[in-house]
């Protein structure tokens, strides 16, 4: 369990918690020993990471989909309650 702290980031506040959830996810999935050359190079790698979090690993409490398939049955059985009763929205 995360403490809830939050920190400041270019004028945005953030869940410190969250971030260091990222980078735990980060260091198991990827080389612990990896060494980045610059910014770019890490910011790089940590897209990569987030893409392939949420557009390919299976997630079991998602009944084995990932986080942006789970999302888009859910939107799509939303929408289609919403048809079949009437409403919009």
């Amino acid at each position: 369990i995360c403490d809830v702290t939050f920190i400041k980031v270019q004028g945005n506040t953030y869940y410190l918690c969250v971030i260091i959830d990222l980078f735990s996810h980060i260091l198991k999935d990827r080389n612990h020993r990896t060494i980045y050359n610059d910014y770019d190079e890490l910011k790089s790698a940590i897209s990569k990471h987030i893409e392939f979090y949420n557009d390919y690993r299976p997630h079991e409490t998602l009944n084995d989909m990932s986080p942006n398939e789970f999302e888009q049955i859910y939107h799509d059985e939303k929408k289609e309650l919403s048809e079949n009763s009437g409403l919009t929205g």
